[in-house]
């Protein structure tokens, strides 16, 4: 019967396929050219609307920023003129005056506080209408000191209540601190930052309103930290204010989303923070705003439809010194475009038409060119981690993308061939590129195993080839099998020998330990498997294992054309003879002393005997392995 030729994959070359998508969307923006006259005259009622928001975000920056400077201001001085090694309760009533002498001008300071770096505090700040059971009707302000642990007394904290005349109305008595101020940010800030700057919004400890602290560090005492905290609630009269009409939504808003100060702010937040997000005010259009702050470069103009209205707006960060604060305004596109937004809506149906039919397209040519690269992709990332596969690649019907997954194929399972020929940590050092092809090495302590089958010669003397082949096969597929899952690096296979070693060409700094639970695992495997050999019949193939720990020189030996990464030195001819002696204690695992020490702790090691290994003049201690430590 004639073979048949498979019918031939129909390709289409890639730089035809993006020549078409580009002159489909030079296509459709043409025709969109006719709708430009429409939209130059909405982009000039924008313009107006651009300035008219400006206005309203500018007086709302103007004012924060000057409340912010003047607070500066004044820490500035204290961090010069406040000196903190008076006593506490001196430095509270200073506290005291200054947030008296602030709050007249900046009704937004709550507090004023100095931490210390043993953990001492002072706290001045309003009371708010928010009382606890222990706050007195009559209260106006609050003296916070905490003294630090000193002289076999414990930490403790005094807490003092004020009336409006500064006159005590209450004196709790000492309790333990509330908090550690060294832990809260307006005290780390400040620490690790000398300069004068702001915490970004947070929870106040002593009242649990949302604010901002100003702080500096003392320029008089090291590690005391200053700091004023302003709460954000007066934000809602200032928005009340420069609202210029009732259907205009201004809102000031964290970028996590979190509702700051509205001009109906008293009835969208609940009486304890958090704050609720924007999203979750009951108001699309703030909502709307939110999106925008997430989606879209901060002061941009942009058009929304909300509930089928259409409005504009704009979100643009508060002050600088405040970057996570954004205002958010949104206004009916109506009231701000007028006519223009009529005469603009034709056109916008034919461009808008336009451009979703070019989207559509782009998404399409782009898919059917993503989507192989994709798979390809992600399975490179696999060939790069030797996680091979023998599934075939994907196809495509662009040329050039098929005739990369046929490539990346062959080249698949070229690797897979180069594994199973070269030991898999050094082909993966070769493709990650971290380990070098030159000739050579460097010098580094490692552990050597050497093993080697009793009486193999005379059982293979009994054998085909074939089956010698076949028994060895296995033998060396759960010898080798367990020595790699501990972490070996198998050098060689020497006919019914192997030898493997550790801590390269990745480091393993418990590499003894390693190599010695290795063995132990690996002669457990290989007693299964005589006793399989046994149960068919044919003889136990007996292990016998050299370890010792040393310095080697690990790398690449050989010829420009054909080398072997492989360890050489006393190292590796110490661990052969330890191998070697087995027959002669009749032991089955002989490990060095250098061996027993590295491993550590979790061996049971039978000393045998103080020898000087044939080859060399060294006098050393050898030990038998004799299995884990079930005490260890």
């Amino acid at each position: 019967m004639d073979k048949v030729d498979p019918p031939q994959r129909r390709t289409s070359s890639l730089s035809l396929v993006v020549g078409t998508v580009f002159a489909a969307i030079v296509i459709v923006l043409s025709g969109t050219l006719l709708t430009m006259n429409y939209i130059t005259v909405a982009d000039l009622g924008k313009h107006e609307a651009l300035i008219r928001f400006d206005q309203v975000g500018g007086a709302v920056r103007s004012t924060l920023a000057s409340e912010i400077s003047l607070i500066d201001t004044v820490l500035d001085t204290a961090s010069l003129t406040v000196e903190t090694d008076i006593p506490k309760t001196d430095l509270a009533t200073l506290l005291v005056s200054m947030l008296i002498d602030m709050r007249s001008s900046t009704p937004a300071v709550t507090g004023v506080e100095i931490g210390e770096a043993d953990g001492g505090m002072v706290l001045a700040r309003t009371v708010t209408s928010t009382r606890t059971d222990r706050e007195p009707a009559t209260a106006a302000y609050e003296i916070a000191i905490l003294y630090p642990a000193r002289d076999g007394e414990p930490a403790h904290e005094v807490r003092t209540f004020l009336d409006k005349d500064r006159n005590t109305v209450l004196s709790l008595p000492p309790s333990p601190p509330r908090f550690d101020p060294r832990t809260r940010p307006w005290y780390i800030a400040g620490l690790n930052d000398p300069r004068a700057h702001i915490i970004p919004p947070y929870v106040f400890a002593n009242s649990a309103a949302l604010g901002v602290s100003l702080v500096r560090a003392s320029r008089l005492t090291p590690g005391t930290v200053i700091a004023f905290d302003a709460t954000l609630a007066d934000l809602d009269t200032l928005l009340r204010r420069v609202r210029t009409s009732p259907d205009m939504e201004l809102v000031a808003f964290l970028r996590s989303g979190l509702l700051l100060a509205h001009a109906d702010g008293a009835l969208l937040r609940p009486d304890d923070p958090p704050p609720p997000r924007l999203d979750q005010t009951g108001s699309p259009v703030r909502a709307a705003l939110l999106r925008i702050s997430e989606t879209t470069p901060t002061g941009h103009l942009q058009d929304l439809v909300v509930d089928g209205e259409r409005y504009l707006a704009q979100v643009a960060p508060a002050i600088d010194a405040l970057p996570d604060v954004l205002i958010g305004i949104a206004y009916p596109y109506e009231r701000v475009l007028g006519p223009a937004g009529v005469a603009r809506r034709d056109g916008l149906i034919v461009s808008n038409i336009a451009l979703a039919l070019s989207l559509i397209g782009v998404l399409m040519a782009a898919r059917r060119i993503a989507r192989p690269l994709t798979m390809l992709t992600t399975r490179m990332r696999r060939i790069m981690a030797l996680k091979l596969q023998e599934t075939p690649p994907p196809r495509s019907s662009i040329r050039e993308i098929d005739e990369l997954s046929t490539a990346m194929g062959t080249m698949e399972m070229a690797l897979a061939t180069f594994a199973r020929y070269v030991p898999r940590q050094i082909v993966h050092g070769i493709v990650d590129r971290h380990m070098s092809t030159d000739l050579g090495g460097e010098r580094k302590p490692v552990t050597v195993l050497f093993t080697d089958v009793t009486a193999f010669s005379t059982m293979a003397e009994t054998l085909t080839p074939e089956e010698v082949m076949a028994r060895t096969g296995r033998y060396f597929d759960v010898l080798g099998h367990a020595l790699m899952a501990g972490g070996a690096t198998i050098d060689k296979y020497i006919g019914d020998s192997i030898m493997a070693f550790w801590n390269a060409p990745g480091d393993q700094p418990d590499h003894a330990a390693m190599a010695c639970r290795a063995v132990l695992e690996a002669a457990a495997r290989i007693e299964e498997l005589n006793a399989r050999f046994v149960a068919e019949g044919a003889a136990p193939m007996l292990t016998r294992f050299g370890l010792h720990t040393g310095e080697a020189v690990v790398g690449n030996v050989g010829s420009a054309d054909r080398m072997n990464y492989t360890v050489l030195g006393h190292t590796v001819n110490i661990s052969a003879r330890l191998e070697a002696l087995n027959k002669t204690y009749q032991t089955q695992i002989l490990v060095s002393e250098s061996v027993r020490l590295a491993a550590g702790p979790g061996f049971v090691f039978r000393h045998v005997d103080t020898i000087a290994p044939r080859g060399t003049r060294e006098v050393i201690r050898i030990y038998e392995l004799q299995g884990l430590d079930p005490e260890a």
